[in-house]
């Protein structure tokens, strides 16, 4: 892990929208294959096999040398994980397409080489190159390289995912899941997903405040930029058989009071 001189640029607040960037319009515009004759997305089990975790425990490590030569990382908080002794839910913001890349490279092995990432289906939406075999095997290299799920936005999509998240839980996976629902330079509101899978397994919720991204890899750019990044992770979450979307809500304000720890 490497130490920053200086904290990098906080993210901006929901109150500050980023100029010509608009998250309504950007999600009306984004035109996904019709529930009832898209694909079904499937999460893929295999991706937690052994062939699979054999992959990434030789090429994550060469990963993480050229991510710690472009971003100098500060993590803050990892003795809050000292008292996990199981897997966690890892509720996390998100500002660019590499921050599951670098947040694994932040984290100990323990958890990086038992986390699974959740990820929207966009790999199967309309205007993607290729046709929908071609989609598939990206999606599959996907599960293979990352371990990702989909949550697809149908019910039988979530059903799978649902499955898939109890079944993870159950072998002792841990779950990275970005609550925004897609990468922005400043922070939107929380969908209710990282209370929905800890209502369903139980696991407890780790809120992550990532800061720093949106400068080293800025939105619809193609090349990263050396930059510093600031991870501070909470305090874990434990349901308490409350309504998920209370719980929801709950991480929601942990997040965002690191957020005001940090400008403090």
């Amino acid at each position: 892990m490497t130490q920053s001189s200086s904290a990098p640029p906080l993210k901006s607040p929901l109150s500050s929208p980023l100029a010509g960037f608009e998250p309504a319009a950007e999600v009306s515009q984004t035109r996904l294959w019709s529930p009832k004759s898209g694909p079904n997305v499937l999460p893929r089990r295999w991706g937690c096999g052994i062939v699979s975790r054999a992959f990434r425990r030789v090429v994550f490590p060469i990963v993480a040398f050229f991510v710690r030569r472009l971003v100098s990382i500060r993590v803050e908080g990892l003795e809050n994980l000292e008292g996990l002794a199981g897997p966690a839910i890892f509720a996390a913001t998100h500002e660019s397409k590499i921050d599951a890349v670098v947040l694994l490279t932040a984290l100990p092995s323990r958890w990086r080489y038992r986390m699974a990432i959740t990820m929207g289906d966009w790999v199967f939406w309309r205007g993607w190159f290729g046709g929908r075999r071609l989609q598939t095997l990206r999606y599959n290299a996907m599960v293979f390289a990352g371990n990702v799920f989909t949550l697809a936005p149908n019910s039988a999509g979530l059903r799978g995912a649902l499955r898939h998240v109890q079944f993870l839980a159950a072998q002792g996976w841990s779950i990275l899941v970005f609550p925004e629902g897609m990468h922005s330079p400043w922070l939107l509101p929380f969908h209710a997903g990282p209370g929905w899978m800890a209502h369903h397994t139980g696991l407890p919720v780790v809120p992550v405040y990532i800061d720093g991204m949106a400068g080293i890899l800025p939105r619809d750019a193609s090349i990263a930029r050396r930059g510093a990044v600031c991870i501070r992770i909470g305090k874990p979450l434990q349901p308490d058989g409350v309504d998920f979307r209370t719980f929801a809500q709950r991480i929601e304000q942990d997040v965002h009071a690191l957020r005001s720890a940090a400008s403090s």
